[in-house]
C-alpha cells in the first residue's frame, strides 16, 4: 500500500499497483507505512478524549512544539544561563543520534 495523509493528518491508503492513482488528491503528502500507523494511533487515541481531555491535549502539544524555539532563541544571547547552554547542547547531539539511526 501507499499511504498518504492531508492537512488534517487523516491517512489514505491506495494499492502499490497504481490502481487506484486516480482518487489521489494533489493535496495528499505521501507518507511511510510507519508515520501512517502514528497518525492513526494518534487519531484513535484523540477520539478516545472527551473535549476536556483533548483541548488539555491540544495545549500540551502547543507546549511541545513551542519549548525549542525558545531554548535555542534564548541560548544565542550571550547572557543566557549555562544550564540552558547544557540542555541545547544535548538536545542537539541527541536530535544528531535520532537522525543517523534512521
Amino acid at each position: 500500500m501507499k499511504f498518504f495523509k492531508d492537512e488534517n493528518n487523516s491517512v489514505y491508503a491506495f494499492e502499490l499497483d497504481g490502481s487506484q492513482d486516480a482518487y489521489i488528491k494533489s493535496n495528499l503528502i505521501l507518507v511511510s507505512e510507519k508515520e501512517a500507523g502514528l497518525l492513526r494511533a494518534d487519531a484513535e487515541e484523540k477520539l478516545k478524549l472527551n473535549n476536556k481531555d483533548l483541548i488539555y491535549y491540544e495545549l500540551i502539544n502547543i507546549d511541545k512544539a513551542s519549548i525549542r524555539a525558545i531554548r535555542e532563541y534564548i541560548v544565542s544571547k550571550q547572557d543566557a544561563p549555562l544550564a540552558l547552554k547544557e540542555h541545547e547542547i544535548t538536545a542537539t547531539i541527541l536530535r544528531k543520534q535520532l537522525i543517523c539511526q534512521v
